[in-house]
């Protein structure tokens, strides 16, 4: 095989196919040989969190399979819809679900970073949506309806809140009208929830962010710390050398990627702020990562794209064997 023939069939639905086949192995294989360490529940603002929704450990492990590769299809979606990586690649995709393999523990138990993550791409697909187009600010009210709602589970939904706001603007659409659909979104769950008294007022539970994932071992999980480290390398390369490319493009794409840009810039900062939580925003990490990488390599012309795609193969393979370790 060649070097441009290896380079055009890791952008292939081959390696998709082959990575989704092995995320749902690993699962399996990891779930039978290693302990799962669970991350600590959270009773939440008003209702639990995502880590206590399902209490049979196996029931949780492929919920969480299934998910993943759900994630991995509304990525394919997006791009497809609104073309946000300018080509056919699915590379991006793969190299996410790779990124979910290296650490499989957390593969194996459905908990918030799950959830979050399905929800940030439901609210994308919707925001897309909207680009210059009033007559859809019902899609407005409803992706700050999610957020706010799956907020009464874990503080970490209402991060992104913000990041949604910048997109109103972005996708040119913001107006007292979008400012009016954006607030009923966002108190509307909580209205309906204290209001019919399906919750109390004294059900209301400030949420304790030093304990929240308190049981999370930042020395105890090296593997899932270095993981995040090299996504969140991998997303500022591919961030820094698709910029030139993301400012030479129309306002449409170029609002689609501004939009993506603000999601990962949240995400690195809460890493970095709220980093106590970390499991939640690695999946999310994983999307920008390999959209921006899977961009970079799509759009450049080298017949060695394959080199670094290898690279980045070899990384978190290594990691995912460390973790396998007894």
């Amino acid at each position: 095989m060649t070097a441009v023939q290896l380079t055009r069939f890791m952008h292939s639905r081959h390696v998709l196919l082959i990575m989704a086949v092995a995320l749902v192995c690993v699962a399996v294989l990891s779930f039978h040989i290693i302990p799962i360490d669970h991350i600590a529940g959270d009773r939440g603002i008003l209702f639990p969190s995502a880590n206590l929704w399902i209490a049979d450990a196996k029931v949780a492990m492929w919920v969480n399979v299934g998910v993943t590769l759900l994630l991995a299809y509304l990525m394919v979606v997006i791009n497809r819809t609104y073309n946000l990586l300018r080509s056919s690649t699915l590379l991006d995709t793969s190299l996410f679900l790779l990124m979910c393999m290296s650490t499989p523990w957390l593969l194996d138990q459905f908990y918030t970073g799950t959830p979050l993550c399905l929800c940030l791409l439901l609210c994308l697909l919707l925001l897309y949506s909207t680009y210059q187009n009033s007559l859809r600010r019902d899609r407005i009210f409803l992706i700050f309806f999610l957020l706010s709602a799956m907020t009464m589970t874990q503080y970490c939904y209402a991060v992104y809140i913000p990041v949604f706001i910048i997109g109103c603007f972005q996708m040119r659409i913001f107006s007292l009208k979008t400012l009016a659909a954006i607030l009923m979104g966002i108190i509307s769950p909580w209205f309906v929830v204290l209001g019919c008294g399906i919750v109390p007022l004294d059900g209301i539970h400030a949420p304790d962010i030093a304990k929240a994932f308190g049981t999370f071992n930042i020395v105890e999980n090296v593997p899932l710390v270095i993981a995040v480290i090299v996504g969140t390398l991998v997303l500022l390369v591919g961030w820094c050398l698709n910029f030139p490319r993301m400012i030479a493009y129309n306002a449409h794409i170029r609002a689609y990627n501004g939009t993506m840009s603000v999601l990962a810039l949240v995400t690195v900062l809460a890493l970095c702020v709220d980093f106590i939580n970390l499991p939640a925003y690695a999946p999310v990490l994983y999307v920008c990562a390999s959209f921006f990488f899977g961009r970079m390599l799509a759009a450049s012309a080298s017949p060695r794209g394959y080199i670094p795609v290898i690279t980045i193969i070899s990384i978190y393979t290594a990691l995912l064997v460390w973790t396998l370790m007894p």
